[in-house]
């Protein structure tokens, strides 16, 4: 049962990672467009809303969005963090 559960939790996690993967060059180029600290105020609005949402999650579908949203959140800010100033 627990090579289940640990199975469960590493799919929910790569879920993000996967996510912020895909997200990042599409949010730099965003970024490149709209400017940095919009991309960083919209990805910290992702990352409250998933944080909140995982609060009041009870199922594992719930928990899979959540982590998307974190993917999301972190793939817009990573660019941002890591490039030079605009």
């Amino acid at each position: 049962m627990n090579r289940i559960k640990g199975s469960i939790s590493g799919l929910i996690i790569s879920l993000g990672s996967f996510t912020m993967a895909l997200m990042a060059p599409v949010w730099g180029n965003l970024s490149d467009a709209k400017g940095r600290k919009l991309m960083i105020l919209l990805g910290s609005l992702f990352l409250i809303a998933g944080m909140a949402s995982f609060l009041i999650s009870a199922s594992l579908v719930v928990y899979y969005a959540v982590f998307f949203m974190f993917g999301i959140g972190t793939g817009l800010m990573m660019p941002r963090f890591r490039g030079g100033p605009n």
